[in-house]
Formats: structure tokens, C-alpha cells, sequence
């Protein structure tokens, strides 16, 4: 159902990436254990076949990038294996794996929290999964995003998704883009700036946000606190963050206030000791990501059942099928 063949194009300094590649491998291995030195022979079997050295790659090359000096090669997975410590201790019980010196093993009961995580795992690398399966699971990472959200907000907050709903729910702004953002302006009290000139007639697209959220007033006045939130399952969100931020908006949707740029995202984007992978990428931004996700979904208790959701259906098949298959 899924395989992972070779090594991902990740660079040296993506350990947050190699993280994740190695708790992939777990996943999907028949004895759900994934060490070290397995690394080590995934790295040497793909450097053997590519016939490059380690001096002829650069970080700044998005392309695969590992260490192939004896030297480095243990502190590279040194530092993995850091990197998945930290998520150990941080995640605790919410973790899926058990974690020993430099080995990871899948536990064999799995909660609602770690099949979250794992389904959080997919979600970051869906170059890994079937394209068959991506609406299912993007779809789901909006509704979860959007739960998320609700609990960053007074409960009276009113959420909505934007554009169309892939997860299958009737969608709540309809029509053209500029319909849309002019239904948008009305629930927000705020001035239309948009003319429908702007769009071409057939455009239907979101402009850069999947969620919408605000603190309604009996008043129904403007001057309230709005959010915009995207849902990325790619790792070439921090590129597009700005697309659902206030200078971008302004062009359509005259704001009284300050608009809140949410960015929900699968990844744990962390380094060893939980601090930002990259605090440069952050701008002006909230970043919700897997950490924080888990975090604020655990919250919800037993009202949360991921067991509800498609995607549970897919990793139940794709745990079952690594049982009797090696990647």
C-alpha cells in the first residue's frame, strides 16, 4: 500500500525531516522498531547507489543531502536520535514510540492521541502517500486545524471554513471568489474594498485561507478580534504564510483592526529543546504546529475521537498492511 524506496530529499539541517523520515520507517516496518544503525544503512545503501560524496553537497541545495564521512555520519544520527528524544519528552504519552538509546518501537496499543500523531506524520510528507489519498487527509487537517482554533478562542467564537470544504461538509461561503469575499465582508461588519472586476468571472478560489474565525458583539459592529487561519500539509508553507495575513486581505477587505495570521501545519517544526526549526519563518504569524496541535486537541478529552474521522480507515490499513510487508 506504501513504500518507501531510497531517501528523501531532505537537507542536513532538516533534522526535524529526518525525524519523521525515521519514525516513517518504524511505522511502516514489519517489527515496528526502526534504529540507528538502520539509518546509517539506509544512508550508505543510497550513497552507494548514487556513487557522490558527502563534499559534493551543500545545505543550501534542496537536494539529498547526507552525510557520507564516517566522521559525520554518527553525529548526524546522534542528532536524529536528539531530535526524537526531545519529542519523546515532550509529546509523553501523546508519543506513539518508545525510545531507547538510539531505537524507536512502535507501541502496540494505540490511543487516540498516537494515532493523531501518526496521522499528523502522514500529513507532513504526503509525498510518501498515494495522491488517491491526499483529499481524505487534507480534508480532515482542516476540520482538525479547525477544532484546534476553538480552542484558541472564547467558546462564543464563531469558525467557519473557507472556500470549499474537502472534508466534506457543506460549504459556507458559495459562489465566485468575489461572492465569497464579499459574503466574508458582510459577516465581518467590515468594508468591501473588492470589486467584482478583480476576479476573473469563473475564479472560485480561497485566496489563501481555509479558516475563518471571530468574537461576535450583540452590537454586530466592526472593531472585534478576526482570524485567519491556513491548513498546509506542505513543507513549503513558510513561503506561503502570508497569503491569509492582513497586508494581503487589505486589498479585498478593509479591516478596522489587526487581522490574526494563523498557520496550522503537521510538522513538528522544532529543534532539540523545543525552540523553532527556523524563527525567521515564524514572521508575523501563529504557528500551530503538531506540538501545538496535540496540545490544544488533548484538551478536548474524550469529546475528541479521531476513530471518527476517514482518515482513521486509512491508517488502520496502512498499519495492518506493514505487519506483513518490509520496507
Amino acid at each position: 500500500m506504501l513504500q518507501i524506496e531510497g531517501i528523501p530529499n531532505y537537507r542536513k539541517l532538516d533534522k526535524h525531516l529526518w525525524a519523521d523520515y525515521a519514525e516513517f520507517k518504524c511505522m511502516l516496518s514489519k517489527d515496528k522498531e526502526y534504529t540507528g544503525a538502520d539509518l546509517a544503512d539506509n544512508l550508505f545503501t543510497a550513497i552507494k547507489d548514487l556513487n557522490v560524496e558527502f563534499d559534493s553537497f551543500n545545505d543550501e541545495q534542496n537536494i539529498i543531502d547526507v552525510p557520507l564521512l564516517k566522521d559525520n555520519e554518527e553525529l548526524f544520527i546522534n542528532d536524529i536520535f536528539s531530535v526524537i528524544n526531545y519529542r519523546s519528552a515532550a509529546y509523553a504519552s501523546s508519543y506513539p514510540f518508545y525510545v531507547e538509546n538510539k531505537k524507536i518501537k512502535q507501541k502496540k496499543i494505540l490511543n487516540q492521541l498516537h494515532r493523531l500523531y501518526l496521522y499528523l506524520l502522514l500529513c507532513s510528507h504526503l509525498r510518501f502517500i498515494p495522491q488517491t489519498n491526499w483529499a481524505v487527509l487534507t480534508g480532515d487537517f482542516e476540520y482538525i486545524s479547525s477544532l484546534a482554533l476553538k480552542k484558541c478562542l472564547p467558546e462564543r467564537a464563531i469558525i467557519k471554513i473557507f472556500g470549499t470544504t474537502k472534508s466534506g461538509g457543506p460549504p459556507q461561503y458559495v459562489g465566485t471568489t468575489f461572492n465569497k469575499i464579499k459574503q466574508l465582508a458582510a459577516d465581518l461588519n467590515e468594508v468591501l474594498l473588492a470589486n467584482k472586476d478583480d476576479f476573473a468571472p469563473t475564479a472560485s478560489k480561497d485566496k489563501g485561507i481555509d479558516l475563518v474565525a471571530w468574537i461576535p458583539f450583540k452590537d454586530k459592529q466592526n472593531s472585534r478580534l478576526i482570524c485567519f487561519g491556513q491548513c498546509k500539509c506542505s513543507d513549503q508553507w513558510p513561503a506561503m504564510r502570508f497569503s491569509s495575513s492582513l497586508a494581503q486581505w487589505n486589498n479585498w477587505i478593509h479591516f478596522n483592526n489587526h487581522l490574526n495570521n494563523f498557520a496550522f501545519i503537521p510538522y513538528c517544526y522544532r529543534k532539540t529543546g523545543g525552540s523553532w526549526f527556523d524563527k525567521s519563518s515564524i514572521g508575523d504569524t501563529i504557528v500551530v504546529d503538531r506540538q501545538r496541535i496535540i496540545e490544544l486537541i488533548e484538551s478536548l478529552g474524550k469529546t475528541f475521537k479521531f476513530s471518527s474521522l476517514s482518515s482513521d480507515k486509512f491508517l488502520s490499513q496502512l498499519l495492518d498492511t506493514s505487519k506483513s510487508a518490509t520496507v
